[in-house]
């Protein structure tokens, strides 16, 4: 089976996941997909790997994606997997392979002298068109979903500015001195700051920096 490309059409994948769910990537267009696979449940670093998704879930929502872990355990070790570590997130089985060969994450693998072949820890972004974006091989847990979540940002920022739905509709500088809140107005920004609103649809994006922001219910405020 060939190896999935980077910008072309993610392999459409379907199975059965926890919460008695089934899961079709076709059905999930229109959002960022975070598809993430693990060698076994319940062992330290695929233990490790999913509390850091978890933890990062919902900021992964603000970015439009959603995450699924997949490992060829049964429906039951992973339903019992979920529950121990209170997952927020679906957990696909795949007991015959067939997500992991259209994914090539099959590959051989040694333990104490012993080859045999496994799962090679990979995550796949995808985006909200099904198109392969991005993708991790020979995964090193640490710091590993949060490197993952920078990029499904990136993606979505991007859908939004590049979206012919995407528009600025305000860009205020306010003057020192000359921001005043009222009833009529409260998200008036304070003195000094720079409110970006834009908005997509019926949705509205808040953009933000590192040198320090405030979230108002509609926009953001950056500090000059």
């Amino acid at each position: 089976m060939p190896k999935p490309k980077i910008n072309n059409k993610a392999p459409i994948f379907k199975g059965p996941c926890t919460s008695n769910k089934e899961v079709n990537l076709s059905d999930l267009k229109g959002q960022n997909v975070v598809l993430y696979f693990y060698p076994k449940d319940s062992t330290p670093g695929c233990t490790s790997e999913g509390q850091d998704f978890r933890d990062l879930k919902s900021q992964f929502t603000k970015a439009n994606t959603v995450i699924f872990g997949l490992s060829r355990e049964s429906i039951k070790s992973h339903e019992n997997f979920k529950a121990k570590e209170k997952f927020n997130f679906e957990l696909i089985s795949d007991p015959d392979e067939k997500i992991c060969k259209q994914y090539d994450v099959i590959k051989e693998k040694s333990m104490y002298g012993r080859k045999y072949m496994g799962i090679e820890r990979s995550t796949f972004l995808i985006d909200a068109n099904g198109k392969l974006v991005q993708e991790w091989r020979k995964v090193k847990v640490t710091g590993h979903a949060k490197e993952v979540l920078e990029a499904a940002k990136e993606l979505w920022f991007q859908f939004v500015i590049g979206s012919g739905h995407a528009f600025i509709i305000a860009f205020i500088k306010v003057a020192k001195g000359m921001a005043k809140k009222s009833p009529q107005n409260p998200h008036i920004p304070p003195k000094n700051k720079t409110a970006i609103i834009i908005m997509t649809g019926w949705r509205l994006f808040l953009l933000e920096n590192n040198k320090g922001t405030k979230t108002f219910p509609s926009s953001i405020w950056i500090n000059k």
